[in-house]
């Protein structure tokens, strides 16, 4: 799938990003990449949903406690940025970085002043991991194929409410914080995200280009 449809979809899109981004388009350029994230994400999800299916309608109750000692163990490594205001800045900043390399003085205040620690959101991050889970559990245990091909189809309907609120304002935030950080890109981070966009596409292609011969060459 991912060579006779997958990739071939996305790397359309992908050189669109790429003409924006060399267009001086940041913005959109990054908003664009971020809808290709989604939809991408939603269709592998969508592909992959009848062997899930069938994987969760195989679960017994030691699976799933094997499953709840795992998922608790990992709590706090995977929500570690929510322990603190600071936690979460340092993170913040790890991610621009890594998108758009080395942060300066200003950039690093843009996300220090964008940044903010909701309410309980620790809290929030753990319980809504926790319903899911125990929801996706008894489901499986139960064999109510019914439920969890509705989840597969939407993972969200079993979000708790708070966090459904909390990751709409971090998402405001991060969207805040990026329309900051494309006003004041140097021209080497410019740089280093077009040779990142460009290695993405060679990439891709490599992959398509032995068995479609028609494949557009790659971008140099």
């Amino acid at each position: 799938w991912l060579e006779s449809k997958g990739i071939p979809d996305v790397l359309p899109e992908l050189k669109q990003i790429e003409t924006l981004w060399e267009a001086d388009q940041y913005l959109p350029a990054v908003e664009r990449m971020e809808q290709l994230i989604q939809n991408s994400s939603e269709q592998l999800l969508r592909i992959a949903a009848p062997d899930i299916l069938k994987f969760l309608l195989t679960l017994d109750k030691e699976n799933a406690a094997h499953f709840r000692r795992y998922n608790s163990k990992k709590l706090g490594e995977w929500y570690a940025h929510t322990e603190s205001w600071e936690d979460k800045v340092e993170h913040r900043r790890t991610q621009f970085a890594r998108w758009f390399g080395k942060l300066d003085a200003d950039q690093l205040q843009r996300v220090t002043d964008s940044t903010a620690l909701l309410a309980n959101e620790r809290g929030v991050y753990r319980q809504n991991n926790n319903a899911w889970t125990e929801r996706m559990l008894s489901a499986s245990l139960a064999r109510n194929e019914s439920i969890l091909h509705a989840w597969l189809a939407d993972p969200s309907i079993w979000w708790i409410p708070d966090y459904r609120a909390q990751r709409s304002a971090n998402r405001e935030q991060v969207l805040l914080t990026t329309q900051g950080i494309i006003e004041t890109l140097s021209p080497r981070q410019q740089r280093k995200v077009s040779k990142r966009l460009k290695k993405w596409i060679r990439s891709l292609e490599s992959v398509i280009s032995p068995r479609n011969p028609s494949a557009a060459p790659a971008v140099h």
